[in-house]
Order: structure tokens, then C-alpha cells, then sequence
């Protein structure tokens, strides 16, 4: 009985351990695959919230749609999970996902590819 206590007791510390950790480099990941978002001049900022990517825009670009779409597909193939994309205003920096607040739109990409998405083309 003892020596499954102390089995469970070390599995739940090392998943206790393990999850910041893989939370943290789901973030670095994300932001590696997205770095190309630094040359663009319209983006003032992004953020990682969970497996969401915040984009920040000061105002909308003719290829607007098109770089939400790769900034998703990015970021998925550098993290290998579902991530979600969204466009705000740059003046939103407080916005986080599920806040009811108004955003421009949003794209979903899992396995390299757009899923589903509200950016016109």
C-alpha cells in the first residue's frame, strides 16, 4: 500500500512539474513560428493567451486576411496543435478570448491547414 502511494504521489508531481513547462514552450513555439509578425508595420503587437495568438492591428492592410491566415498555420505547424487566430485593434491591448469584446475576426488552423475562419479574403 505504501509503495503505491508513493507511486501516485511521484506521478502527480511530475505532472505537476511538466505543465508549466509545456505551457511555457507552447508559447516560445508559437512565437517562433510567428516572427515574421515583427516586419510588418501594421502590426503594433501580439500576445500568447493559451492557444490563442492576439494580434494587435493599427489599421488594416490590403494582405490583412492573408497574414492572419499564415500567422494560424504558423503557429500550428511550430506547435503541432489547433490555434486559434485573432484580430483586434491595437488599442485593445487588455482583450483576452471569451472577454465578449469586439474584435475584427479570427481564423482556426490544425494540421498545417485553415480550418475555419471569419477573415475575408
Amino acid at each position: 500500500m505504501k509503495k503505491l502511494f508513493l507511486f501516485f504521489s511521484a506521478l502527480i508531481l511530475a505532472f505537476i512539474i511538466s505543465t508549466p513547462a509545456q505551457s511555457s514552450s507552447l508559447k516560445k513555439n508559437m512565437i517562433e513560428g510567428v516572427k515574421f509578425l515583427d516586419t510588418i508595420a501594421e502590426v503594433e503587437w501580439y500576445k500568447v493567451e493559451g492557444k490563442s495568438l492576439i494580434i494587435g492591428w493599427k489599421g488594416i492592410p490590403k494582405f490583412f486576411p492573408h497574414t492572419n491566415r499564415k500567422a494560424a498555420m504558423r503557429a500550428n505547424i511550430a506547435t503541432r496543435r489547433e490555434i486559434h487566430v485573432w484580430a483586434v485593434r491595437h488599442t485593445q491591448r487588455n482583450w483576452h478570448v471569451g472577454s465578449g469584446k469586439s474584435y475584427i475576426c479570427f481564423v482556426s488552423a490544425i494540421n498545417g491547414r485553415v480550418k475555419q475562419g471569419n477573415c475575408k479574403r
